[in-house]
Formats: C-alpha cells, structure tokens, sequence
C-alpha cells in the first residue's frame, strides 16, 4: 500500500466519525436517567386535584413540605403540603425529616368516612411508591 495523503485523511476522518458516534451514544445513556426524572417533575399533580383524580389511576408525582407523621402498626404516615393543600401519605420506608420537600410517585387511595352506616365523606390519602431524588 502506498502512502497517499488522501489515504491518512479518510483514516483520520472515520476515526473521527466513530469516536462522534460512541461519544453521542455515552451521552445519551447518561442523560436517560436525568431525562426521565425531569419528565417525572414536568407531571406533578397539585394535592388539590388528588381529589379528582380516579383512585384508578395508576401513579401520579406529588412535590410537597412534609408535616407532622404518624407511627403506625408496620407503616409510617406523613403529611404532605404544597400550596394547593395537604394530603395524608403512608409508607413502608423511612419516612422523610418534617421540613423537608419531596417528591414522590404515589397511588391515590380513598377511605370512606361513615356515620350510622351512611357515608359522610371519602378521605384521599396516597400510598408512596418511591421517592425520587
């Protein structure tokens, strides 16, 4: 093979080419987690609408203060507060230091309050699926 300047440039260039490729691809998988979590954030839900959601939904992102908790049997319960209002959350975790602003994947969960067998209010409360970071 003879040494030709056009020989070293199509090198030089496919090298250039691949580390481009590979160095786009480390980026991309490194950004995955942080794209994921901004879109988590983008869809948090106001504690005042927890209440016109469907218990059927399947997750919603709460951001909140958290308040006073609650010991209970095999859980603990925090009390979550945004600007919109407060909602009551169960978790099996360590819960988080009052003060603090989370965010969390919960499930909507409902507890019919009944007087003399008559239903006098639903209470929302949610159901902690994760806390994010």
């Amino acid at each position: 093979m003879t040494f030709k300047p056009t020989n070293v440039v199509k090198l030089l260039f496919s090298r250039f080419i691949l580390s481009g490729v590979l160095f786009g691809v480390l980026g991309l998988t490194s950004c995955q987690s942080d794209q994921i979590l901004r879109k988590e954030k983008e869809t948090i839900t106001p504690i005042a609408d927890l209440n016109l959601l469907s218990a059927e939904v399947k997750s919603v992102y709460v951001q909140g203060n958290v308040g006073d908790r609650a010991p209970l049997l095999d859980r603990v319960a925090y009390q979550l507060q945004d600007e919109t209002g407060q909602v009551w959350v169960i978790t099996g975790n360590a819960p988080p230091e009052s003060g603090q602003t989370v965010t969390i994947q919960a499930k909507i969960r409902t507890k019919s309050i009944e007087l003399q067998q008559q239903q006098i209010s639903e209470e929302v409360y949610l159901q902690e699926l994760k806390q994010l970071p």
